[in-house]
Parts: C-alpha cells; structure tokens; sequence
C-alpha cells in the first residue's frame, strides 16, 4: 500500500533528494581534503622524512576532522528521515483506519491480518478460515514443547 500509494510514491522522491543531497554535502567536505592528499603525495619526494611526516601527521588530524563532520551531517540527515518517516506512518495508519472500517462493512469482511502499512495486508471470509487446520497440524507437529529449554536457549545466546 505504502509503496504505490501518492504519499508513499513523493516520499521516495523526497528520500532521493535528501540522499543526493546529503552526497553533495560529503563531496563538498571531501574534496578539499583529495586536493590535499594528492599535494602531499606530490611532496613525498621533495621534502625530508621529517617534514613530510609533520604534514603528513598534521593532513591525518584534518581528515578526521572532516570525517566527523560528514558523520554528524549523516546522522543529523538520518534523524530527520526517520521522524519524516514516522510522521508519514502516523498520517497514513490515521487515514487508513476509516478507509478499512469502511471496505470491512461494505464487503463483508470477517477478519482482516494487518502489519504497518507498508506490509501486506491479509483480508479473508470465514470460508476460507484455515485456522482449525492449521492448529491442528501445529498442535500434531509440536505435541509437546520444553519451554524452560527453549527459555535457557535465548537467554544464553543473548549474552
């Protein structure tokens, strides 16, 4: 639903434009430090061991530097796709909620599975409940289950 719906169509655009945005904004803090990198390159061989080492040592601190820089800049542009993402969650669940109340009662849906709005959505009639079947081949494929084992089992591979 959400990814051929409008909303969902404009927000991959706007996903695009932040994500190429974000790129030229890397580029920009990354290019100098290229220019830099390949003058150093250049001066290996003219300048003593000494030197070289000082600007060397002095082009590594400006590298880090920049690479912070670029990852505030990634995390500052992460934490705004995330709550965009969430406010358009939160306006598509709102508009949803009457637009399935509504196809229940015209169609005459008995029962309707439904994840996010980005996951599929389940609709089925009583006629085609599978539930008993599947509780029963369930039920015959695990008589019995050891849930103190299975417990012990996830708390050690969580540690």
């Amino acid at each position: 639903v959400f990814r051929d719906s409008k909303v969902g169509k404009a927000f991959v655009v706007y996903r695009n434009a932040q994500v190429k945005r974000l790129r030229e904004r890397v580029d920009a803090e990354e290019r100098p430090l290229r220019a830099a990198y390949d003058e150093l390159t250049r001066q290996r061989t003219v300048l003593s061991p000494q030197a070289f080492a000082a600007r060397e040592q002095a082009f590594k601190q400006q590298a880090a530097a920049a690479d912070a820089r670029a990852n505030l800049i990634k995390q500052k542009v992460g934490q705004d796709m995330a709550a965009t993402q969430r406010e358009i969650d939160g306006l598509i669940d709102k508009t949803l909620d009457p637009i399935i109340s509504a196809l229940v009662s015209e169609r005459g849906i008995d029962i309707i599975l439904a994840g996010r709005h980005n996951q599929n959505f389940f609709v089925y009639s009583k006629q085609y409940d599978l539930t008993d079947v599947i509780l029963d081949r369930l039920n015959k494929a695990l008589p019995k289950v050891d849930i103190n084992a299975l417990a012990a089992k996830a708390t050690k591979a969580k540690k």
